[in-house]
């Protein structure tokens, strides 16, 4: 209401809906159908527009549900695995790295700035 985009008997509605996000798609909803009673929009895009409205309600609805939802522990296995192989792979390298340059002493300082460069 501060920055002007309700006003406060939309506030009101707003603040006893209990699904929130719901009140905006019916308002849309509304709002369309007002457009094609003042002839602004056309009656036979009214079926459209209140098909593309259900289907942002329904997204929206589905995302809600899920957000509260626990991942998948074969997700999180898969995940786990993926970077402890990272892990074991760029340790194992960088080990080489660090062997090969204490056997050769003129690479010692290339091994060194590859810790910090």
């Amino acid at each position: 209401m501060e920055q002007g985009i309700l006003s406060e008997d939309e506030w009101k509605v707003l603040e006893h809906a209990k699904p929130r996000y719901l009140v905006a798609y019916m308002w849309a909803a509304a709002l369309f159908r007002d457009c094609a009673d003042r002839g602004i929009l056309c009656r036979q895009m009214l079926p459209r527009c209140d098909q593309a409205i259900a289907k942002v309600r329904d997204a929206s609805h589905q995302l809600l549900m899920f957000l509260n939802s626990q991942l998948p522990l074969v997700y999180i296995q898969l995940v786990s695995y993926v970077v402890h192989v990272f892990i074991f792979f760029h340790c194992s390298y960088l080990g080489f790295r660090l062997y090969a340059a204490t056997l050769q002493p003129t690479l010692h300082e290339k091994a060194i700035g590859i810790f910090w460069t």
